[in-house]
């Protein structure tokens, strides 16, 4: 669906949005499920799900982004530069308030923004609904979330110390202090066609074995620290770093040095400059136990060499598919841990505990 990015476009697009510069609780009754289907956009860099706001609902297309921490769509006042998005329309809602003098700005490390003004109502996630949900309406928005033609907004999973719409609480936590789900996390099943997020519900038929948790570094991004990485027995040198997880990346983005020297104990692994890291296509179908064995806490967390095999058509028909690596190099000591690592495993989100959960997804 749509034109892919460039390696260097979804690096790029990783890096900016972290501004970063290349060189116990009560138990409840379960009432409703708060899940949504999620859709893949432009060769799996964008997982979309719909989400309800308002009374009635008004429907919107959202990316579910655990690298930022404001919930932000489209108003009817944006009259000019939002595209065909749909736009949310206050006067339609029952429940809504706002006061448009209650501005807010975002802008992003690649020169992308949006602004507008804050209200409050229902955010309806499946068939639960949150009262007096905090939301940025945008009235504008620059030509990068105007061209994309499938997200009408971002739906901000990052903890509240990082928003720009002042939100003092996240959704998963509201849904749980209301009594509407059962625990205070979001947890993400993706695959290739799609996937799930689900608030308050761990569902164990998307994962195999325990779930084994790592605390985060601190309540802002979903951070935590890498211990090593290692390939075919042989630790990598300089891999011990902290990594954002970040269900809004594509890739696993990696210090150069680090990326390459991976790649170099790959069997067969070729660069080129135009596409980065190039894998035997042959990987795809290869269920071995090779893999890339990241040390992550107190746990391993190995991706096989054929969950890292993204394969793509050539510009040529005539031409065989390329088989691109999902692990990228950046100049850059900030590691990135995005959806070519997340689609190995189900992973939880628990805001209380400020923890990331881990277990083997049912499609690795």
């Amino acid at each position: 669906m749509g034109k892919p990015m460039t390696l260097q476009e979804r690096i790029d697009q990783a890096l900016a949005k972290y501004q970063i510069v290349e060189s116990p609780h009560n138990p409840r009754v379960h009432k409703a499920r708060a899940s949504v289907d999620l859709k893949v956009a432009y060769t799996d860099l964008e997982y979309l799900g719909e989400v309800g706001i308002g009374t009635p609902p008004q429907v919107f297309r959202m990316n579910f982004d655990t690298g930022s921490a404001d919930v932000w769509v489209p108003s009817v006042f944006c009259t000019q530069v939002c595209g065909l998005h749909r736009r949310f329309n206050p006067q339609g809602s029952s429940s809504f308030s706002g006061d448009v003098n209650n501005t807010w700005t975002i802008r992003y490390g690649d020169g992308s923004s949006v602004l507008g003004y804050v209200g409050e109502d229902y955010i309806q996630i499946g068939d639960v609904r949150s009262p007096n949900e905090t939301i940025g309406l945008v009235t504008y928005e620059s030509f990068k979330f105007t061209n994309d033609r499938y997200m009408d907004g971002i739906f901000g999973l990052a903890f509240p110390s990082l928003s720009f719409t002042k939100r003092n609480t996240t959704v998963a936590e509201q849904m749980y202090d209301q009594g509407l789900i059962d625990s205070p996390t979001v947890s993400f099943y993706l695959n290739n066609d799609g996937g799930k997020v689900s608030f308050g519900e761990i569902d164990s038929a998307y994962y195999t074995g325990e779930i084994q948790y790592i605390p985060t570094t601190q309540k802002q991004y979903w951070e935590v620290n890498i211990n090593s990485i290692r390939v075919n027995g042989s630790d990598i040198p300089g891999s011990a770093q902290s990594a954002l997880v970040d269900t809004g990346t594509t890739l696993i983005i990696l210090p150069v040095d680090v990326s390459d020297t991976i790649h170099a104990n790959i069997p067969n692994a070729v660069y080129r400059p135009s596409f980065g890291w190039l894998l035997p296509c042959a990987f795809a179908d290869d269920q071995s136990d090779n893999a890339v064995d990241f040390f992550i806490g107190n746990i391993q967390l190995s991706i096989p060499y054929h969950s890292l095999v993204r394969t793509v058509r050539a510009s040529n028909e005539t031409d065989e598919p390329l088989c691109l690596s999902g692990i990228a190099g950046a100049e850059t000591t900030q590691s990135i841990l995005g959806d070519t690592f997340l689609k190995v495993y189900f992973t939880v989100f628990n805001y209380r505990t400020a923890s990331i959960g881990f277990a083997r997804s049912i499609n690795p």
